[in-house]
């Protein structure tokens, strides 16, 4: 009976070729993360890892949740195994239209961040006690939402979140054969949460009422399930692998290529835009579909960079679709500058949403100064310069024939060559003639209109930095 119970982990990290020089675990003492815990113990023996147990105490069971953590605290000490409690108080943190089980993943993810940042080489892994019927579980719960097989499949053995190493070596095991490990182990109790038995929830109905009918109607069920699993891993690491390779092909800069994002599958843009949304936003975003289907339909329609859209994101955040690229601005970043007109005359001064230009007549400037062509000051032959200005942000199809030069080039070619992102274009000033005759980008570069002449007034325009 012994040998039959008897399970040996360190299979798994062979397996995954993992040589960690530490392994937190959550402990919530339930069967399933108590057997894992015990599993590790024995396995940092024989590989030579530290062991440390974390216990959340999310503040929803309120005693229930506190004794537990008490009763792991024991459990550990008895084995000198490291362990700490680590209260998320989760009712309290919720965010508005926030479920209780999505708060308390995110302020998990925020506590293991906080946990593993440290080591500096990830060195640590952390280590979750998902079996074989939660697999079954989550794949259930997963279709009724709609997920592709990256989603159906979202609990991997070997899995990196936003920087942290998660592992999952039980998820070949079923949750009777845990039990039955424990028994062989002397361990004859453990954590029972009693929400588990509330079918409100989708997963306890799936686990509670859905499952039980299904295994008994038709027996072969759990090993068909697993086996879908198995297979749906599969094709979702092959797609998600070709998606790493198209995505270092689809970007240019922070940016996405309009027209590349108008060729390419759904089942693979879903997973470059997944991929370009974490790396810039610095943790894991998955898109929803309906986000997905807007950009590849904008994309379309957009690619030729005519007009330029913003699509929202979140609150805080927006996707600009501009001069053929897709990228990610901050809300407060988006706004253009509203076009005004200028009787620099009469006001020597403007001021148009933060930005301030100052205009001067002076003398001819020196040679430096005739020459600045990238730079937040503009010297103009004063007699040619109209009386009035207009200021605004830059359009599609502007163009300027640059100082020095003998032809019209467009600004998203002068933008580009002085390597402005797209999402900062629309917040530099504009600066143009009543006709539409553009003079001037402060920054960036001037044009060949009204050159200043020697011995003759100029006009100064400078723009604080």
């Amino acid at each position: 009976m012994a040998e039959k119970t008897k399970i040996d982990i360190t299979g798994f990290f062979r397996r995954n070729n993992l040589c960690p020089a530490k392994v937190l675990v959550g402990f919530s003492g339930g069967a399933d993360s108590t057997a894992l815990l015990c599993m590790l113990n024995d396995a940092s023996e024989k590989l030579g890892f530290k062991l440390s147990a974390v216990n959340f105490e999310h503040g929803i069971r309120e005693k229930e949740s506190v004794a537990d953590s008490k009763w792991c605290k024991a459990f550990c000490a008895k084995r000198r195994i490291p362990f700490q409690s680590v209260p998320l108080a989760v009712p309290q943190n919720m965010f508005q239209g926030e479920s209780v089980e999505t708060a308390a993943r995110r302020l998990r993810l925020q506590a293991w961040n906080r946990l593993t940042a440290c080591p500096k080489d990830r060195k640590t892994l952390v280590a979750l006690a998902h079996h074989a019927d939660d697999r079954v579980e989550n794949l259930i719960l997963r279709l009724v939402r709609g997920s592709n097989a990256s989603g159906l499949t979202s609990l991997r053995p070997v899995q990196k979140i936003d920087g942290i190493t998660f592992i999952r070596p039980l998820l070949d095991i079923g949750k009777a054969k845990l039990e039955t490990y424990l028994a062989a182990q002397g361990v004859k109790d453990w954590c029972i949460d009693r929400t588990n038995t509330n079918s409100a929830t989708r997963r306890n109905f799936i686990r509670n009422e859905i499952l039980p009918i299904l295994y008994e109607g038709i027996p072969q069920a759990r090993e068909g399930f697993l086996s879908a699993i198995a297979a749906l891993e599969a094709d979702a690491d092959f797609i998600e692998a070709v998606a790493k390779n198209n995505f270092s092909d689809i970007r240019e800069g922070k940016c996405l290529m309009a027209d590349k994002i108008a060729a390419m599958h759904p089942a693979m843009l879903h997973r470059v835009l997944r991929l370009w949304l974490s790396e810039n936003l610095g943790h894991d975003v998955v898109p929803d579909r309906n986000l997905v289907q807007r950009i590849m339909k904008e994309s379309a329609a957009r690619r030729s960079g005519q007009n330029r859209i913003a699509i929202p994101f979140r609150q805080d955040i927006v996707l600009i679709l501009s001069g053929g690229l897709l990228s990610i601005c901050d809300q407060a970043d988006t706004a253009e500058i509203p076009e005004t007109e200028w009787t620099w005359r009469d006001n020597m001064e403007i001021k148009i949403d933060g930005i301030s230009l100052r205009a001067a007549i002076t003398g001819t400037p020196n040679g430096k100064g005739l020459r600045s062509a990238s730079s937040n000051v503009a010297y103009f032959n004063l007699a040619e310069m109209p009386d009035k200005l207009i200021v605004r942000s830059w359009r599609h199809g502007d163009t300027m024939v640059p100082f020095g030069s003998a032809s019209a080039r467009k600004l998203k070619k002068i933008f580009e060559d002085s390597k402005i992102p797209s999402h900062e274009r629309s917040k530099i000033p504009v600066i143009a003639t009543p006709g539409g005759k553009v003079i001037w980008v402060p920054v960036v570069r001037r044009s060949d209109f009204a050159p200043a002449k020697k011995g003759a007034p100029t006009l100064k325009i400078e723009m604080d930095d």
